[in-house]
């Protein structure tokens, strides 16, 4: 028996050979899966919405991969709104309540012009866009210093109005009759006078100017035709604070008007991204100002917003420095809202390289595919080595039948 044995051993060698080879690059592969050590990046997760934030942070609860550390951030819907402009736009209206009444009811023209006595209250006003505001203000400080008989102060007041281009307000029913007419003819005097051409610059290129508290009137550099007298010009761009300078323009002398922005703070950076419609929140100079928001040049901003059928568009964004921004959007019912953004949010570092794939050992497939060779070279080497039963019929006395 023996001697018939070992040729099909030899034959059996090729499928014990071909099992070894089936079976061996899995398990190199699951121990690849198994080694090596990353160090974690840091990333930050910036949530607009209070829903938003919610999902995120059950979302990252537990961690996505060690090879990154999830921060989440969630930007306050208070964010819109501009605690300097709210409070200077409080303390002008302050100022204007003091001059009036000071000016109709008591008849104080003294306390009139000291409550509208700041330097910056028009300049500041003008900047900020509130071209009312600033009428209103002059209007006081003209038909206050008439009434104290400074007429010479009443008309250089009234001549500054002309020269930004402001209307008479309709508070000019409280002042004198006089006052109203000194300001109207000064407003259609500075129709008529001639214009001075003057150069603006600012630093960055391409930022919006603004001429006397009008929207935007052009982008720097450029140039601006003004009538003689004060003006302010006001500079805003993306990703940089405001900045506004009051300047006296002279007939016949063209002048030149540098402006630099400084670096925008991260609370005057959110608000600028909220300034956004919903459609250009995600683009890359949208994402720029999130990532001066949340204080990080890494981040990914995420926003879960009601689609058709009951179900949530999950949409996520990339931006890591300058590089061009990765998206990634998904369609999730309600109650699986949250591991598919998770999955989500592995799937889009995995394709940035942010993290690596997950290991072969942690999927489905390699186990099945595993399983499969196994049984697969099992079943050839058992067919090959597999010996029927023979049998010898045994005569006694040496002969056949």
């Amino acid at each position: 028996m023996s001697v018939r044995r070992w040729p099909l051993a030899l034959v059996a060698l090729p499928a014990l050979f071909a099992r070894c080879v089936l079976v061996a690059p899995f398990a190199l592969f699951a121990l690849i899966g198994c080694g090596g050590t990353h160090t974690p990046i840091a990333l930050t997760v910036v949530a607009a919405e209070a829903r938003g934030g919610a999902i995120l942070d059950r979302a990252v609860h537990t961690p996505i991969d060690d090879a990154v550390r999830l921060r989440v951030v969630h930007l306050p819907e208070s964010a819109s709104v501009d605690p300097a402009a709210e409070r200077a736009l409080a303390d002008r209206a302050a100022r204007l309540a003091l001059a009036r009444d000071a000016y109709v009811t008591h008849g104080d023209f003294d306390a009139c012009l000291a409550a509208l006595d700041d330097a910056a209250l028009v300049p500041a006003a003008l900047a900020a866009g509130d071209r009312d505001g600033a009428a209103r203000v002059l209007t006081f400080r003209c038909a206050c210093a008439l009434a104290r008989g400074d007429e010479a102060a009443a008309l250089d007041v009234a001549r500054t109005l002309g020269a930004l281009g402001l209307a008479v307000p309709a508070s000019a029913d409280d002042i004198s009759p006089r006052a109203e007419r000194l300001l109207a003819d000064a407003v259609v005097a500075a129709h008529a006078a001639p214009t001075v051409r003057v150069e603006v610059a600012v630093t960055p290129a391409g930022a919006q100017v603004a001429l006397d508290g009008r929207a935007s009137t052009c982008r720097a550099p450029c140039v601006l035709a003004l009538r003689a007298g004060a003006h302010v010009i006001a500079a805003t761009a993306d990703g940089y604070d405001d900045a506004h300078t009051r300047i006296e323009v002279a007939l016949d002398q063209p002048a030149q008007v540098a402006l630099r922005l400084p670096p925008a703070t991260p609370e005057r950076a959110a608000r600028q991204w909220r300034a956004r419609s919903a459609a250009e929140s995600d683009t890359g100079a949208a994402l720029n100002l999130l990532q001066v928001a949340a204080r990080d040049r890494r981040i990914v901003w995420f926003d879960a917003a009601p689609a058709p059928r009951g179900q949530l568009r999950v949409r996520l964004a990339l931006a890591i420095d300058d590089v061009r921004p990765r998206r990634m959007e998904r369609l999730a019912l309600a109650a699986d809202i949250v591991p598919a953004t998770r999955a989500a949010l592995r799937e889009l570092l995995t394709e940035a390289g942010v993290i690596p794939p997950r290991p072969l050992y942690e999927e489905p497939l390699f186990w099945a595919a595993v399983v499969a060779a196994g049984l697969i070279s099992g079943g050839i080497s058992a067919a090959l080595l597999f010996e029927p039963s023979v049998r010898v019929p045994v005569y006694a006395g040496g002969t056949g039948p």
